[in-house]
């Protein structure tokens, strides 16, 4: 027998009474399958019929199955950083993906509570929690943490209950950057439909092939719960262990990964495996467990619930499975703030049938390219085919300036193509307003910190951030004005361009820019002239980016100069696609742009170099290997 401690939590967590863990396994074990970069939609029990999956199938018929689950981000580091404390990623600024800043002192991973009640908890091996932690601090969390971690070590006592953790890479994205269909595979061979196809996507070649390229790894995942199924059962541990399979966000196919759209970027399947004994957590009837609005903050408080823990006040979320469910929420919220290099923070809501996504930064496009996803040949594709006369409504939509706003009503269309903002009813409207002021109230209430750029944030101690007399709800406030920005508007965008605050210097730069990507303005502000000197690089390169949009002396050739690279070709990109003409006359320049890939992007954008032409022999050489290479199952229970 084992003891296992019950522990009660608050601010502060206290181990309380101690149980004897009896021969039954009151206390489960928990078993988390996490793969990658997969929608719902994309799996058979969800209706995919192009691919079968007998293993997740069999799962399901007797399982669970959850079908408004939101990864609440639409990439992997902001999603499982939400993931892993109970609480969205842009409470701690850990929202930027692919950008590792420092993690307040204050912050929760829930594993580390389970660990001090007496689990023994493992991953294996990807963590990708967007902070910096070191060996210590991951110690605190897991008991294991390599690519051996598994519930089988031999450190584990006997019968010491698990939370295991086990990542695969067999979807991920990087399956598909070939570059080039050069060598692809034929996915019929592989038990894909060889005329399954994303329905919301233009009907190219490129599109189909990545897609059924991506289908064939959803096949292999099937191979791979299997695998940990087999070996739970061969240790007994199969009618022991509550086992979640999900994936970290939405799916692979172009308007997915990295975009705030439901179906396509935060809905994600969860299929729970709960053993006969375990019945009596489950605290209502399937179908209306199934339903509930569920997201990824909800995970870390519902495995604590499952072990008999209270969820700790720092978190935001609500357990919907064991002792403690008290989910409630009918509402999933969601948030982006980068598209790579392109800082563009968008925030969303949705109810399951409304879906509602607020845009801060209207001159932005939604397809300015992010330089990985853009390895994959339908990406590639679309950017030509928008250059096409058949292209260009399509073109209009994701190559062109965005509106403040989009709303959605899914029940009739699934994968989110018809905004019914042009032609609002009153049921429209109604819930426009509702959805405007949640996404209002919910930056506010959850201290959201995802409207700053990594810039401010980079090298820097969590508590130097800000300055101790910011107003978090200004920079709010102004982010707000600026996704509706009139001439009305400047006195206030002048008054933050001279704060002591860069993160308010910076947003007031991009109020100006906006006001004259939209042509709102035709002189130049003298505090403009001004912020080009501003000793934040970010803020002088929105200033400067404003400038060129008013046909300012020199301006783009400051532009073509700028320290921020990330900032500078963000706006050469964006310049490049809603307004050509201001760079036409500087291409001899623009060739000379040191970062040669980004010269290439700026000139296929400008409709003077192919899509097709920007990868290098070297990334078509690997990508030729990934075509013709099916990749292996290797995170396997040890």
């Amino acid at each position: 027998m084992y003891k296992i401690k019950s522990i009660l939590l608050s601010l502060s967590l206290a181990a309380s009474v101690s149980s004897v863990y009896a021969e039954e396994l009151l206390t489960p074990n928990i078993l988390w399958l996490t793969f990658e970069d997969t929608s719902a939609y994309e799996l058979s029990v969800y209706g995919n019929d192009a691919i079968e999956l007998p293993t997740i199938e069999s799962i399901a018929k007797k399982g669970l199955v959850f079908n408004n689950v939101s990864s609440a981000a639409p990439y992997c580091s902001p999603a499982r950083s939400s993931l892993i404390s109970g609480a969205y990623a842009t409470t701690y600024g850990s929202d930027h993906h692919r950008a590792v800043v420092e993690t307040p002192a204050q912050r929760l991973y829930f594993p580390a509570l389970l660990k001090q009640a007496g689990y023994y908890t493992t991953n294996n091996t990807k963590r990708d929690y967007n902070v910096t932690l070191d060996k210590k601090e991951l110690g605190q969390i897991w008991h294991e943490f390599d690519k051996k971690a598994s519930y089988n070590s031999a450190k584990r006592e006997d019968g010491q209950p698990f939370f295991a953790v086990f990542n695969s890479h067999l979807t991920h994205m990087s399956r598909l950057t070939s570059y080039t269909l050069d060598g692809r595979r034929n996915f019929s061979d592989s038990g894909v439909d060889k005329n399954s196809a994303p329905r919301y996507l233009p009907d190219l070649n490129a599109v189909k092939s990545d897609y059924q390229f991506h289908l064939e790894g959803v096949k292999d995942i099937d191979s791979w719960v299997k695998i940990f199924v087999d070996d739970l059962k061969a240790r007994n541990l199969y009618d022991n262990t509550i086992i979640f399979i999900f994936s970290d966000h939405g799916g692979s196919s172009p308007r997915g990964k990295g975009y705030l759209y439901v179906s396509t970027s935060l809905q994600v399947p969860l299929i729970v495996h709960v053993p006969e004994k375990y019945k009596t957590l489950l605290p209502q009837a399937n179908k209306e467990l199934e339903s509930k609005m569920l997201s990824f903050i909800d995970f870390g408080p519902t495995i604590l619930s499952l072990a008999g823990i209270d969820t700790p006040a720092e978190m935001q979320g609500q357990a919907f499975l064991g002792e403690k469910a008290t989910h409630n929420r009918v509402l999933n919220f969601g948030f982006r703030t980068n598209q790579e290099r392109h800082f563009d923070p968008m925030r969303s809501v949705t109810d399951g049938n409304y879906s509602y996504i607020k845009n801060y930064l209207r001159r932005k496009p939604m397809m300015l390219r992010n330089d990985f996803q853009w390895g994959m040949p339908s990406n590639i594709a679309l950017d030509e085919f928008a250059k096409t006369a058949d292209g260009q409504t399509y073109s209009s939509k994701f190559y062109q300036t965005k509106p403040t706003e989009n709303l959605y009503y899914r029940p009739t269309d699934r994968f989110e193509q018809k905004d019914l903002m042009p032609t609002l009813s009153a049921v429209s409207e109604k819930r426009l307003q509702k959805f405007r002021k949640e996404v209002s109230q919910h930056i506010r209430t959850t201290k959201d910190i995802g409207f700053v750029p990594l810039a401010f944030k980079k090298g820097k101690a969590y508590k130097d951030w800000f300055a101790n007399d910011f107003d978090l709800a200004a920079l709010h406030d102004l982010a707000e004005l600026v996704s509706e920005v009139t001439v009305d508007d400047i006195p206030e965008l002048t008054l933050h361009l001279k704060s002591k605050h860069n993160v308010l210097r910076f947003w007031a730069a991009q109020g100006f820019a906006e006001l004259a990507a939209f042509e709102k303005i035709k002189q130049v502000p003298s505090a403009l002239v001004t912020a080009v000197s501003d000793n934040e690089v970010a803020v002088a390169t929105v200033a400067i980016e404003a400038l060129v949009y008013l046909k300012a002396p020199n301006a783009v050739q400051q532009l073509l100069k700028a320290k921020s690279k990330e900032h500078q070709r963000s706006a050469l990109e964006t310049i490049a696609h809603i307004n050509p003409e201001l760079l036409l006359d500087y291409v001899d320049e623009i060739k000379k742009i040191p970062q040669q890939e980004t010269a290439a992007v700026i000139l296929s954008a400008l409709g003077l170099k192919s899509a097709q032409d920007i990868a290098s022999n070297k990334q078509l050489k690997k990508g030729r290997k990934v075509n013709e290479i099916r990749r292996k199952i290797k995170i396997k229970p040890i």
